[in-house]
């Protein structure tokens, strides 16, 4: 494809129909940025467009070609790439031809086929044939026929494929609708390297469009000589004079100055011509000389072939010569064409971290193609009718307005425009900016401005004199942009468009950014209009610009149907009465707060005239590039986080190679200018989830793509060093941090968690103790005060008087004592702020006032565990007060003695609390009179400490209450619970053996859905009831029974009700045994001694326990099951000859070195294995692991059997949950988060079906209580 490139610059190639290109992540790799390339389903076939003046369309594609309709200024043509795979049906590749012509219909056509079948209707030479390659091409000959298509092919003593496979012509060359010599067909075996030989297709339309081709107003500025371009504008301008300038009127003098920029422009500028053969940049004299070698060798071994003399062992040497030196010429172009952008990178990324190189990867490759517009029910075919249709769209015509000619009397006055207004909006045109279709840029214009001013001053005042705008300054080149790359591109409302203007005409429509003087004015009064008739009948709004946001308020869901149709309605009659539309397909609904009927969302259906919409429902909506869902919930911008990230990371990846030299300032700038800027958009919204452990994780690892793909370093560095090296702060930090800036900005209130500490410490490492917790932290490089200087010039940044809290700004610097002074200094508005004498971070914390020295401010290290808000610090101090109740046993019996505990305890916290609340109370009133708080924080802050102190007081008394409970429930525990099975359930449960102290207390956790019932307060789960079940088999030596006459026996033999038997359940096995669950151990010993089954042939046992499991990993796959047995008894002394050990199964990846045996064990063996941990085998020590594991089947999505033996007819999904279809068959994207055996059971289902289910727990105990040995306590 890199040699394709160069061929197609070289010989000047207009269009390039590829089959099987190097298509790679749904893109063609290899050809050069500039070329349009349209491509099918699956990158099989493309059409690429090289001329940049030729028009092109996508008309359709598929999985087996691509159609594009071209224009080169002469007439339109439909062209075509089509690839018939090998081993697939010829007919779907004759349908896409036949669709390819019905949209064509009388136009010309062009198909460039790889068939892979040979016939002599496109002279094919003789060569091998299969029988598929026959009847591909007799399906193939005869669609031709059918539809009168010309071939173009002609005969060759080359063949068309040449490869390791053989010789062949199987490229066919299709055309409709062409006279007989608009297009001549040949082949060039001397160009290209692939097994394809290149077809030329000269067509005489784009030769006469060669030579007719239009003059280009491009004109490059890098090289510009500005002081010839000045002399030679005013050559012209005397040449003229100005008197006979003055007599022009302004249309002819608007041409005259486009005459003289014109020539000056093409005298002293470079100008573009894309006629002019272009070469690659990174081509070289090497890569050229072993071209023309490789080249030497394909031709070589082509001449063998068609010798019939020449040997097989000949051939097949040359062949091998000649791909060896292809793949060095290969890795020869990859490398040259790589050493040149790393040494651009190197030098021009360095030098300018946002110039060209941050632009090239910014951008990427062109803009694709206009496609086909779908207008109703029929698509555009050419680009000239979807560019009218655009056009229309973009900017319809208003027939309410009639247009006047006349010119009214007395209205000529008229002010010339001053030299200085003139030159003041010359100066304010931007550098760089696209020109219009005059092809002028900015820096020309003011060129002319300095060179000849009173002319260009003239050509304005004539305008506004004569009241005439000219008509070449309203001609625009309208360029459209796709909105988005998941947009529709056969919609027209999925373009944006962009009008380019002559760069003099925005010198006269300067004032607006719109277009028109007053447009923003007059859309603001318009828009007023409607926002009050909103709040007028008392209806939440938010608008910006041309989007509104409603919120409606209602009790039921009919009156909030009836509500949202009346504002809609009302919105209705506002754009009807101004003139604008407004777009119920795109408008939607959704449910911010409340809640409706489960699976039932609103049906709202507006009427507007004619017109019905149904409004669409939907969980979350986009509103300013942040998303909100149902409950006002943000938690969706952060979980989208990494993926945006890691979109611009992949764009940036071809400069953030390790080895290229980019240097730390270019890949700092990138850091913060680029990945920082799209993490942090928004962070004033939803920064406050950085309070939960889950979103900070996402976003650190949001943060960790990018520190990787910038540093030097292995996958296994910790993400807080990754930090550290880069110089990057933690982006959870930076998130709080913007979202309590925001705060302070807009003189908001700010709760304590903008205030307080990160509760964990970002990062990890071995020891966490020695992490310090970070604050809301910003590292500034400025030394000498500059950085707090600079916070405080954004207004209302950092005040020291705030309505809702007491903050102040302080250091946390290592380097500084604990008892270190800080002087305080004055700011600008009378704020307070530390005059710091050298780099400190920056941090906004509480400061709590200090009893022993209440008439200074002291700053104090936080300890390095501190992680625990003000109200758990004052309740774990009242907890350590009555520390001295757990020295004293309290008993079931005693209860006397646990209350006058308690209330001890309730004494003890009352006057700590008090002590601490006097002390603090008299600290902030002495820092109050020393900083001239206001009366209100004060009050504030008490409110605060009472507050503190009620939810202290009750958390202490139940933290004592709870270490009374929990000293009364040990004394009850007579046995110890078996570390095996019931550990598993009791994990599985989340439940905790160790009665928890206060300071890790939780609160008890809220039910997730309204729906599901909320859990009973102290309910106590015990054991699983003991089961009593009974074995009924035949104990006949005739065939064995199945279960239905096991079933029919025991019914007509046992009367449950005469005999006295209470059965629980009567299960089926598959071995055809019937299992009895009794009520008591009598029942069960009375079904095992009757008498009647014993007569009839049927037995009754008492079902025995099965053994304990247990699986040992990594033993070599050469062990087989008896041996392994032997050889673990032989090497472990543990194990002795009592020791049942039993390999049942293997599991593990196939194909490997290893494997994991389970195997059945005596509960003795089981208590050895689990407190060795491991048992050695050969020359290594293999771990061994209790295995208590479910199966589940996945037809039901129920627990403890498989599909093969499920019972139900019907599949459940594990996606959705809706019966009627399987997991593949659904369309849901999303795993849903719902529990099809709790839902069965008739439980709270909102959950995924993990280890945390209460079903799932519930099977796990009853395979616990199963197991010999086990219990079925959790």
């Amino acid at each position: 494809m890199h040699d394709l490139g160069d061929l197609a610059c070289r010989d000047r190639v207009d269009v390039l129909l590829l089959q099987e290109p190097w298509y790679y992540q749904d893109k063609i790799c290899g050809l050069p940025g500039r070329l349009r390339p349209f491509v099918s389903v699956g990158g099989r076939a493309a059409v690429v467009v090289v001329g940049e003046e030729i028009e092109a369309v996508l008309v359709c594609k598929s999985e087996w070609g691509v159609c594009v309709w071209l224009d080169a200024g002469r007439g339109g043509v439909y062209m075509a790439s089509i690839y018939m795979q090998l081993r697939k049906p010829v007919q779907g590749a004759l349908d896409f031809m036949n669709e390819i012509l019905g949209v064509s219909r009388q136009d010309k056509v062009l198909i460039a086929i790889d068939a892979n079948a040979c016939s002599d209707l496109w002279f094919s030479k003789p060569s091998a044939r299969s029988r598929d390659n026959r009847e591909r091409a007799e399906e193939l000959a005869n669609w031709i026929g059918e539809k009168a298509m010309d071939i173009l092919n002609a005969p060759t003593d080359a063949y068309t494929f040449s490869g390791a496979h053989g010789r062949s012509d199987i490229d066919v060359t299709l055309a409709k609708g062409w006279n007989g010599g608009d297009i001549s067909w040949s082949m060039r075996e001397d160009r290209g390297l692939s097994d394809h030989n290149p077809i030329y297709l000269c067509i005489s339309e784009l030769c006469r469009r060669n030579a007719d081709r239009v003059e280009s107003r491009c004109w490059f500025l890098a090289e510009a000589r500005w002081a010839g371009l000045a002399t030679s504008l005013q050559e012209s301008a005397e040449t003229l004079g100005f008197g006979t300038y003055f007599g022009m009127t302004a249309e002819e003098k608007v041409c005259q100055m486009d005459e003289w920029l014109t020539l000056a422009c093409n005298e002293c500028l470079r100008k573009k011509d894309s006629s002019k053969k272009r070469s690659l940049v990174w081509w070289s004299e090497d890569l050229e000389r072993e071209k023309r070698r490789v080249r030497g060798l394909r031709k070589r071994v082509q001449r063998m072939r068609a010798t019939l003399g020449s040997r097989r062992e000949d051939q097949e040497e040359a062949w091998r010569i000649y791909k060896e030196e292809l793949n060095i010429y290969k890795r020869m172009l990859a490398d040259t064409k790589r050493q040149d952008w790393r040494s651009y990178v190197r030098e021009e990324g360095n030098r300018d971290p946002w110039g060209g190189v941050t632009k090239i990867l910014r951008s990427g490759r062109n803009g694709r193609g206009l496609a086909s517009l779908r207008v109703g029910n029929e698509y555009t075919r050419t680009w000239k009718d979807g560019a009218n249709v655009l056009l229309r769209e973009f900017f319809p015509e208003d027939n309410d307005v009639a247009w006047r000619n006349e010119v009214q009397e007395g209205q000529d006055e008229w002010s010339e425009s001053g030299w200085e207004e003139l030159g003041l909006a010359i100066a304010r045109l931007g550098n760089k900016k696209a020109p219009g279709i005059d092809g002028f840029r900015n820096e020309v214009l003011r060129a002319t401005w300095s060179a000849v001013p009173s002319y260009v001053k003239e050509m304005f005042d004539s305008c506004l004199r004569e009241g005439w705008f000219p008509t070449s300054w309203n001609e625009a080149r309208v360029v459209t942009l796709l909105k988005a790359p998941d947009k529709d591109p056969s919609m027209p409302r999925s373009y944006r468009p962009v009008s380019l203007l002559n760069g003099w005409s925005k010198n006269v429509q300067r004032g607006c950014p719109q277009g028109s003087v007053g447009g923003p004015i007059i859309w603001n009064l318009c828009m007023d209009e409607l926002l009050w008739c909103l709040e007028e009948r008392g209806v939440g709004f938010a608008a910006f610009a041309d989007d509104l946001t409603l919120l409606v308020e209602a009790n039921t869901r009919e009156q909030l149907v009836q509500r949202i149709k009346e504002e809609m309605a009302a919105v209705f009659r506002w754009g009807e009465k101004y003139g604008v539309q407004v777009s119920g397909e795109k408008t939607t609904v959704m449910l911010l707060k409340g809640e409706l009927s489960f699976g039932r969302d609103p049906v709202v259906r507006v009427k507007w005239k004619d017109e019905v919409w149904r409004l669409k429902v939907v969980k979350e909506v986009k509103l300013l590039g942040l998303w909100m869902s149902e409950g006002m919930d943000v938690t969706k911008n952060v979980m989208c986080l990494r993926g945006k990230i890691e979109l611009a990371v992949n764009r940036m990846t071809r400069v953030l190679r390790k080895e290229w030299g980019v240097k730390r300032k270019t890949y700092s700038a990138w850091m913060v200018g680029i990945f920082e800027a799209v993490a942090m958009y928004g962070a004033s919204v939803w920064g406050g989830l950085m309070e939960k452990k889950a979103m900070r994780k996402e976003i650190q690892r949001a943060q960790r793509c990018v520190l990787y793909a910038c540093l030097c370093v292995c996958r296994t560095v910790s993400t807080a060093a990754m930090q550290v090296l880069a110089g990057s702060p933690p982006w959870d930090l930076k998130c709080r941090m913007r979202r309590t800036l925001y705060k302070l900005k807009k003189d908001k209130r700010l709760d304590e968690n903008d205030l307080k500490d990160q509760e964990e410490p970002s990062g990890s490492a071995d020891d966490p103790s020695k992490l310090r917790p970070l604050s809301i932290t910003a590292v500034p490089r400025e030394r000498d005060g500059q950085a707090i200087r600079r916070l405080q010039r954004r207004p209302g940044s950092l005040k020291f008087t705030h309505e809702s809290s007491l903050y102040s700004l302080v250091s946390q610097s290592e380097q500084r004592d604990s008892d270190s002074q800080l002087p305080v200094a004055e700011g600008s508005d009378g704020s307070s702020s530390l005059a710091s004498s050298s780099c400190y971070p920056v941090s906004i914390v509480v400061v709590p006032p200090n009893p022993a020295a209440p008439d200074s401010v002291s700053v104090e290290k936080p300890s390095p565990l501190s992680r625990r808000n003000s109200v758990c610090s004052i309740a774990s101090s009242i907890s350590d007060a009555g520390s001295e109740s757990k020295k004293s046993k309290v008993t079931h019996e005693d209860r006397t003695e646990v209350e006058s505990e308690v209330a001890k305890h309730e004494s003890c916290a009352t006057l700590k609390i008090e002590q601490l609340e006097d002390e603090t109370l008299v600290g902030l009133e002495k820092l109050r009179v020393k900083h001239k708080f206001t009366g209100s924080i004060t009050d504030y802050v008490k409110q605060q400490l009472h507050a503190m102190k009620r939810i202290a007081l009750e958390l202490a008394i139940e933290n004592t209450r709870l270490a009374a409970k929990n000293e009364y429930l040990s004394d009850l525990v007579d046995k110890r619970l078996s570390p095996s099975y019931s550990s598993v359930a009791a994990r599985g449960a989340g439940a905790s053996s160790s009665c928890p102290q206060f300071a890790s207390l939780t609160p008890k956790a809220k039910p997730k859905s309204l729906n599901s019932p909320s859990p009973s307060v102290g309910r106590k789960k015990g054991k699983v009831k003991k089961s009593f079940v009974a074995v009924v088999s035949s104990s006949t030596e005739e065939p064995r029974a199945n279960s239905d006459v096991l079933m029919s026996v025991l019914k007509s033999t046992i009367d449950p009700v005469g005999d006295g038997i209470h059965v629980r359940s009567v299960n089926k096995s598959r071995s055809g045994r019937l299992f009895v669950e009794t009520a008591s151990k009598q029942d069960l010993e009375k079904l095992i001694s009757n008498a009647g089954l014993k007569a009839r042939g049927v037995s009754v046992t008492l079902k025995e326990r099965r053994l304990p499991r247990m699986i040992i990993y990594d033993v070599p796959v050469a062990h087989s099951g008896p041996e392994l047995s032997e050889l673990l008894r032989k090497q472990n002394p543990v194990l002795s000859p009592q020791h049942v050990l039993k390999p049942i199964f293997k599991v593990g990846k196939r194909d490997n070195e290893v494997t994991h045996w389970v195997m059945d064990v005596s509960p003795e063996c089981r208590d050895v294995l689990v407190k060795e941990g491991g048992l050695y085998l050969g020359w290594r020590r293999c771990r061994v692991k209790e295995h208590c594991a479910l199966t589940r089947c996945f037809k039901c999505q129920e627990f403890s059997h498989i599909a093969k033996y499920c019972k139900e007819k019907e599949n459940t999904c594990g996606k959705c949950g809706e019966v009627g279809h399987t997991f593949k068959e659904c369309t849901l994207e999303k795993q849903a988060q719902i529990c099809v055996p709790c839902r069965r059971a008739k439980k709270p289902f909102d959950h995924f079906p993990d280890a945390k289910c209460p079903v799932y727990i519930a099977k796990l105990r009853k395979l616990a209580a199963s197991v010999e040995g086990g219990d079925s306590s959790p």
